[in-house]
Order: C-alpha cells, then sequence, then structure tokens
C-alpha cells in the first residue's frame, strides 16, 4: 500500500508542473508513434494503426500548448547562464564551472530558438502566419483548404516552413549535446571531489584532526 502510495504522489508531483505534464504526455505521443510501427500490436492500415496514429497526431497538437511562448523563460535561463559563468570566471578560463556556465548558455539559446521556431510553425499552421503550405482549417462541420502563393517576409526570411524545420532540428539537437556535455563535467567534477575527500579521510593523521 505505501509504495502504492508513493507511485502516486510521484506522478501527483509532475503533473503539478507545466513542464511535468508535458513530459507524461509526450512520452505517451512517442509510445503511440512506436506501437503504430510495430507489428505485434496492429496490422499495417488496420484499425488499430489509424487509431494509434490519431492519438500521435492529436498529442502533438496539443503538447503545442505547453510549449507556447516558452522561449520566454529561455531568457532568464540565459541571464542564469552568464551569472554561473562569471561566478566560474573566478576559478579560471579553463575551470569546469566556467566552461558548464558558457555551454547553459548556449544550449539555452538553442533552446530558446527552438521554442520561438515552434511557435512560428504554430502560427502558420494555423494561418496567421502567411505561408505556401496548405493548411486545413475546420470551421464547424466544414474543412476550408487554404493554398497561398507566396510567403510572409519572416517565413521567406527563415527559407520557408522547410527552412523553419530545419533550424528547429538543428536547435533541438545542439541544445541537448550542450545539456549533455555540461551534465557530463559536473558528473566528473563531483567524481573528482569524492575521491578527494576519500583520499583525505584516509590519508595519517585524519582520525587525530576529527577527534
Amino acid at each position: 500500500q505505501r509504495s502504492g502510495c508513493t507511485v502516486f504522489n510521484f506522478f501527483y508531483d509532475i503533473l503539478q508542473l507545466s513542464s511535468g505534464r508535458d513530459k507524461v504526455v509526450a512520452f505517451i505521443q512517442n509510445f503511440a508513434k512506436f506501437a503504430s510501427d510495430a507489428p505485434l500490436l496492429c496490422t499495417p492500415e488496420g484499425e488499430m494503426y489509424w487509431v494509434w496514429r490519431g492519438v500521435e497526431s492529436n498529442l502533438s497538437d496539443s503538447r503545442k500548448v505547453f510549449r507556447f511562448l516558452k522561449w520566454l523563460r529561455e531568457v532568464y535561463k540565459v541571464r542564469r547562464g552568464v551569472h554561473r559563468a562569471k561566478l566560474g570566471y573566478q576559478e579560471g578560463v579553463a575551470s569546469i564551472g566556467f566552461t558548464c556556465g558558457v555551454m547553459d548558455v548556449c544550449g539555452h539559446a538553442c533552446s530558446f530558438l527552438y521554442f520561438l521556431l515552434d511557435n512560428i510553425l504554430w502560427a502558420t499552421s494555423v494561418g496567421l502566419i502567411r505561408s505556401k503550405e496548405k493548411r486545413m482549417h475546420l470551421i464547424g462541420s466544414f474543412v476550408r483548404e487554404e493554398n497561398y502563393r507566396h510567403n510572409s517576409s519572416l517565413v521567406h526570411w527563415l527559407g520557408g516552413v522547410r527552412g523553419i524545420k530545419t533550424w528547429k532540428n538543428y536547435a533541438s539537437f545542439y541544445r541537448l549535446m550542450f545539456a549533455l556535455a555540461a551534465n557530463i563535467l559536473l558528473l566528473y567534477k563531483a567524481w573528482r571531489r569524492r575521491q578527494s575527500d576519500s583520499l583525505d579521510s584516509e590519508a595519517p593523521g585524519a582520525e587525530k584532526r576529527k577527534r
């Protein structure tokens, strides 16, 4: 019973935050994508195939709500990374603290670009920003298809919808790489500190200093 309460409290705490709900929905979305391609769970072009595809598509659209204007939060995180880099600079340019601070700034700058481009793609999909891509609008029980001949200035400057998606994928990749590299450096720093503490405790006279 206690383990069941622990699991319930764990999911309750996660779902309290919008980022936590986004992670749960992302897991379900990716599982639906996997299930639609898994021969053991559904047959190609069968009924369950379209069910899983519908779940994936619907959750993909709903996740855009969690990412709406999320790039504003990345501005604060970039400033936090700059402050972290300044503190690490006191230890030296080659220090782990300064390197992690710089990577933090670069990673959140990529996240800022990722969420901004994601919002622009959403705006083009609903027609707030003009693009050449076909859009299907559901109005009541009628579906209206629109196909403009020209991109807006913003979409044209970014290389069209395909160019926006390409830049978004690059930003997503590099933000993950910066975050992974920073976490590896922090893990190495914690391991080195633990090794240093263990050596100090094993040094001669350590017991006498404790007493």
